[in-house]
This record gives C-alpha cells, sequence and structure tokens, in this order.
C-alpha cells in the first residue's frame, strides 16, 4: 500500500508542477503528453488494483468497456484513438476505486497526511506565480497557475474546493482563525474567471452553521468582504467594467455567452456546443445511445486526430461542457451512467462523520462542471475532487472523528 500512495502522490505532483516548468523550457511543451501517459498509467493501476473491493465501481468500469467498445465496432476510427480516449471515460471510475480502497486500510491517515501537504504547497505556489503569469500576460487563460496555460477554469475549481477543505477542517482546531486561508484565493482574483462569483459565495455558504452564530457570522463577512473585491477587481481581461457582477449576469450578456450565433474563428459557446451535440448524436439511434467516438477530443501531438476530429475541430475545441463531452462520447448512456454514479458516491453509502456541507458544494460544483468544462478529463482535477467526495461521504474521516468532538463549540457542522 504505500507504494500506491507513492504513485498516487508523485502524480499529483507532477501533474501539478510539471506544465509551468515546462512552459519555462522552450521546446519542452511536447513532453506534458508523455506526463499525461504516465500519469493515467498510474490510476489505472490503482483503480485496478482496488476496484475488486466495490462491486458497485466494478459494474459501472465493466459497463463504461462495453459501452465503449460498442462504440468502436460501430464507427470508424483507429484502435490509438480509442485506447487514447477511453482512459477519460473511466479515469473517475478508477480514482473512486482507489479512495475507497484505502479508506478500509490502515494507512489512510497517511494517505491523508499528505494529500494535505500537496494541498497547501499547491496553494501557496499558486500565488507567485499567478502575479509572475498576470504581470507578463494579464488576466485570462494565461493565468493558469503551476498547471500552466489554459487551465484557469480548473485552477479557480481546484482553489475553490482546497480553500473550502482547509477552512472547514481548520475550523476544528483553530476555530474562526481558519478564515485565513482566504488569501490563497488571490490568484482567482488575477484569472479573472467568470464562475468565481458564483463559486465564491457558494463556499462561503457551505460554510456557514446555522448552530454556530460565530460560523454564520464570520462566513457572512468573508463572503461580502470577497465579492466586493472580486466585482471591484474584475476588468474583463483589461477592459473596464464598471459592475462586473452586473454586467455579466443580464439577460443580454448571458444569451451571447452561453447561446449566441458561431463567428468564424471564434470558440463555440457553451450551451451552443451542448445544442450541437445533441443535434449530432440524434441523427440515428446508435449515436443516440453510444455516441460519435472515444477519442474525439485526443490527438494532435503524437496521435494523428481523427476524421471526425479533423472535420468538427471548430466544435471540438475551446471551453467543453462536461454535458457535451460525454455526449459525443458516449452517448445518451454514457451521460445517464455518469449521473448515475456520481449522486451515489455524493448521496449513498455515507459513514459516520459525513458532511452535509462539503457534500454540497462538490454536489453542486459537478452541476456547474456539466455546463462550464471538462474538468474531470484532468488527472490532477480528479484526484483532489475524488478525493474529497471520499472525505465528505466520511470514508476518509471516520479515524480522526474522536479528535474532532473536542471541539463542539468551534467545529462545523457533523451529519
Amino acid at each position: 500500500m504505500n507504494f500506491k500512495i507513492f504513485i498516487a502522490i508523485f502524480s499529483m505532483y507532477l501533474l501539478a508542477f510539471s506544465g509551468f516548468l515546462l512552459e519555462l523550457i522552450d521546446g519542452l511543451g511536447s513532453i506534458n503528453s508523455f506526463i499525461f501517459l504516465i500519469a493515467d498509467g498510474g490510476i489505472l493501476f490503482l483503480g485496478l488494483s482496488g476496484i475488486r473491493k466495490n462491486p458497485f465501481n466494478l459494474v459501472i468500469f465493466l459497463l463504461l468497456l462495453l459501452l465503449s467498445f460498442g462504440n468502436f465496432l460501430l464507427h470508424e476510427y483507429s484502435i490509438l484513438t480509442y485506447i487514447n480516449g477511453l482512459r477519460e471515460i473511466l479515469m473517475v471510475v478508477l480514482v473512486f476505486s482507489f479512495y475507497e480502497s484505502i479508506s478500509t486500510d490502515i494507512h489512510k491517515e497517511k494517505m491523508r497526511k499528505y494529500i494535505d501537504q500537496f494541498i497547501l504547497i499547491f496553494l501557496i505556489l499558486q500565488i507567485p506565480v499567478t502575479i509572475y503569469q498576470y504581470v507578463l500576460y494579464g488576466a485570462g487563460d494565461d493565468v493558469g497557475g503551476t498547471m500552466g496555460y489554459g487551465y484557469s477554469g480548473i485552477l479557480t475549481l481546484l482553489i475553490i474546493c482546497m480553500v473550502f477543505y482547509r477552512i472547514f477542517w481548520g475550523f476544528t482546531r483553530q476555530g474562526s482563525l481558519a478564515l485565513y486561508n482566504i488569501i490563497f484565493l488571490i490568484p482567482i482574483f488575477l484569472n479573472e474567471t467568470k464562475i468565481s462569483f458564483l463559486l465564491i459565495p457558494l463556499m462561503f455558504l457551505c460554510l456557514t452553521n446555522i448552530k454556530n452564530i460565530k460560523t454564520v457570522f464570520w462566513s457572512g463577512v468573508g463572503a461580502i468582504l470577497i465579492f466586493l473585491v472580486l466585482n471591484n477587481l474584475y476588468s474583463n481581461m483589461g477592459r473596464t467594467v464598471d459592475n462586473p457582477f452586473n454586467a455579466m449576469f443580464n439577460q443580454d450578456f448571458l444569451e451571447y455567452y452561453l447561446m449566441s450565433d458561431v463567428e468564424v474563428g471564434a470558440d463555440v459557446p457553451r450551451f451552443t456546443k451542448i445544442i450541437a451535440a445533441i443535434g449530432l448524436i440524434s441523427q440515428n439511434i446508435r449515436d443516440s445511445l453510444l455516441g460519435i467516438e472515444i477519442g474525439a477530443f485526443k490527438g494532435g501531438t503524437t496521435i494523428q486526430p481523427s476524421f471526425f476530429a479533423q472535420q468538427y475541430d471548430w466544435l471540438l475545441l475551446g471551453s467543453r461542457p462536461y454535458i457535451f463531452f460525454l455526449l459525443i462520447s458516449g452517448g445518451w448512456t454514457l451521460l445517464i451512467i455518469t449521473l448515475y454514479f456520481f449522486f451515489k458516491k455524493l448521496f449513498w453509502d455515507r459513514k459516520e462523520g459525513s458532511s452535509i456541507q462539503f457534500t454540497l458544494l462538490l454536489s453542486v460544483m459537478f452541476g456547474m462542471i456539466l455546463f462550464y468544462n471538462d474538468a474531470f478529463r484532468s488527472p490532477l482535477f480528479s484526484y483532489i475532487y475524488c478525493y474529497f467526495a471520499t472525505f465528505a461521504n466520511g470514508r476518509m474521516r471516520s479515524m480522526v472523528l474522536a479528535n474532532e468532538k473536542q471541539y463542539p463549540k468551534e467545529g462545523l457542522m457533523m451529519e
């Protein structure tokens, strides 16, 4: 088990910091593909070694294999494209299987300790790196932190989860002083992801314990201050905006941002992509049930893109809502299986020490990702999100409940 923990933690550090480091060294950007291949190999090993302990995960894993193989047999694309895309379909099931297997092992406290250390190091390093990127490039996709270019959206999601986790965990030992962790939100102000205006209030809402007036007060104060700072600093990538929140959440802007007509050379809006995907798979029953192509979103660096990927590159590139990815890859069947899988992981089989607050944050975030980006295709995001989901349902917490109960006045609501 120690070897498995080493593989998981090593993969996290590799995925978290290699992107920015490789960008600093000219000519090494293509190595990223091999890094992801190594990480995916680690996930495959870790997941398969523990999946037999959970019959539900095993059934879902076999269903996904059957679905994907049926897609491959009924469509014309290479076996390399299929294998390259299959790892993205199976990743989340395998990562959950690893964490759930280690949650019944005596080494889970060691795993939790290493992940806590990783989270702190990750959050600390994002501040200087994003400041450097912001000064050099300005706000936008370039401010992806140590993960590198194009990871601004995933970085924001990770930071929100991690800051919540540190405050949530810190309340049991430090009380309201744990709110110092909001300093790690600084990168979100620099990359100016629009979803921050929804995620930050959500984070503080989930931190509120109505049974503890101190957490209600400080969570409310923190939410208001952070929101006001974000609203005043946001510039829409350098363009002056008097009231960003009002400008972004009015009907005209949302219709343009989410569902506008496609301009030549421009990224297709998110909701338009979902509608386009539904249109593409609705042309026949086969595509509706099984999707169009496993691996359509992979390739181009070391593997030649498929005919479909080349024909629809204008649609597949850019921002990709998770629903869009699931429909193209596996049709309505894959979407339904995915929704059922996450619902079970977040809301069923809850153990003693589970937290409804953390589950609420993760479930709403999952709902946002469905329409916002394909974060679950990122191995690092899957590692972190699946760990937090396992933590929230009580599997990674049971051994420390006794310590938490020493702080009933300061601790957050436990259910």
